[in-house]
């Protein structure tokens, strides 16, 4: 039945990170804390690296309408 408690297939992939991370809280504080910072670190450079790719838009949107001065089109208004 859809949408019922069971699924129709096991998720094996779920089952195997489940298992993973017990594995790794059982084993003590030490690996436990290590494994937190490494995805610490890992998350904060996908961040830092969107934040990148965000400023790096704005920087050549501005340098773009600096070097061929497109302040007098209008919002929309297509150059080519």
């Amino acid at each position: 039945m859809p949408g019922g408690l069971i699924a129709t297939y096991p998720d094996f992939l779920a089952v195997g990170v489940v298992i993973a991370l017990t594995l790794v809280v059982a084993s003590g504080v030490k690996l436990t804390s290590k494994f937190n910072m490494v995805f610490v670190i890992l998350n904060l450079t996908v961040i830092l690296f969107i934040f990148g790719k965000y400023l790096r838009c704005i920087y050549v949107y501005i340098l773009f309408n600096k070097v061929f001065d497109l302040t007098f089109l209008e919002w929309g208004e297509r150059i080519w």
